[in-house]
């Protein structure tokens, strides 16, 4: 089954199109691996693929629905993503950065509970960093942040 497809696809920002002609399939299971150059556009395809700029040609489709069909909140039940840098200001610890992939899977107001805390801690232990669960996010190393933001989009 395909998972994700790209059709005559450009990127870029308002109007300036920094990538174009941009045509994959992927199915499930299957890896792509995306290089280029500093400032070639790699960020801006993930975050068109992620729905978070919109397309300036072509379209995308997920599990074989177009991406503007797609709900934010549906969209992030199913997708995540982990940023290359990610700069905290508030003091959360590592296992609320966690959490907080679980959020796309609660309700307004509402709180983690037992089965978001038990999935969050075990992406935490499956990249054996259980250990740094009450850690403060802000002073971890930078490995270790990118280990966290990983186990976020496991339990996203």
């Amino acid at each position: 089954m395909k998972l994700l497809e790209a059709h005559k696809l450009a990127v870029g920002y308002h109007r300036c199109v920094v990538g174009r002609g941009i045509n994959f399939t992927l199915a499930k299971g299957e890896v792509m691996c995306l290089l280029g150059p500093n400032g070639s556009g790699k960020t801006t395809l993930f975050r068109t693929l992620l729905g978070i700029l919109p397309t300036l040609e072509g379209d995308i489709h997920y599990e074989g629905k177009n991406l503007v069909h797609w709900s934010r909140l549906n969209l992030a039940q199913h997708i995540s993503y982990v940023p290359q840098t990610h700069s905290g200001l508030l003091a959360f610890t590592v296992l609320q950065v966690v959490l907080m992939g679980r959020t796309a899977r609660m309700s307004r107001f509402s709180t983690p509970g037992k089965i978001d805390s038990f999935l969050a801690l075990k992406a935490l232990e499956n990249l054996n960093i259980g250990h740094l669960e009450q850690s403060i996010f802000n002073e971890i190393s930078g490995g270790e942040r990118q280990l966290v933001l990983f186990a976020r989009a496991l339990a996203q």
